[in-house]
């Protein structure tokens, strides 16, 4: 496989979400703020949930990707929760 295609260095959102969960969890709010930041603009971007993203920018699965969409909205949940 070429590189940037694919698992082979495509840019994952639902992944990323999951690591932004991590910091939640412990405690680095400020740091998912900022991590998260990139991941909502990117969703905005493209005007859907997709799978992944290529390293060119360009949004690449399936637009409606409830991978994404379920983790990138829990992280968010999570950091409006510890807003409170």
């Amino acid at each position: 496989m070429d590189p940037g295609n694919y698992q082979n260095g495509g840019q994952w959102t639902w992944f990323g979400a999951r690591m932004i969960q991590g910091l939640i969890s412990h405690g680095e709010i400020a740091q998912a703020f900022q991590e998260i930041k990139p991941m909502v603009a990117e969703v905005l971007r493209a005007g859907g949930f997709y799978e992944w993203t290529s390293l060119s920018g360009q949004p690449r699965g399936s637009g409606a990707y409830r991978g994404t969409a379920g983790e990138l909205g829990l992280a968010i949940e999570q950091l409006l929760g510890s807003a409170r």
